[in-house]
């Protein structure tokens, strides 16, 4: 697995980004003291419904506009396994 590591100084390039994103593919979102994580269901811009992967969780949905300002890693590993990517983010 290729892992890439990208440093994000604007909303715009985390945004451009997540167009790469499809369904099936894995992701992770770490803002604050928590996180989200699972496979991509479906997909609308910066909304996301995940399977979380967890039978006591199940479905969750993140809007990720929403919680931008304290996002400090955007994770996402494509369906086939071939790449990682990590999206940091500097204040």
């Amino acid at each position: 697995m290729k892992i890439i590591e990208i440093v994000v100084n604007e909303e715009n390039e985390l945004y451009n980004y997540i167009d790469t994103v499809d369904e099936g593919d894995y992701i992770e979102a770490y803002f604050g003291r928590c996180h989200l994580e699972g496979t991509v269901i479906s997909k609308d811009g910066t909304f996301f419904r995940l399977d979380s992967d967890n039978d006591l969780i199940g479905l969750v949905e993140l809007e990720l506009s929403k919680v931008v300002n304290d996002l400090i890693e955007f994770v996402h590993t494509k369906s086939d396994g071939s790449t990682k990517t990590i999206l940091k983010t500097v204040e």
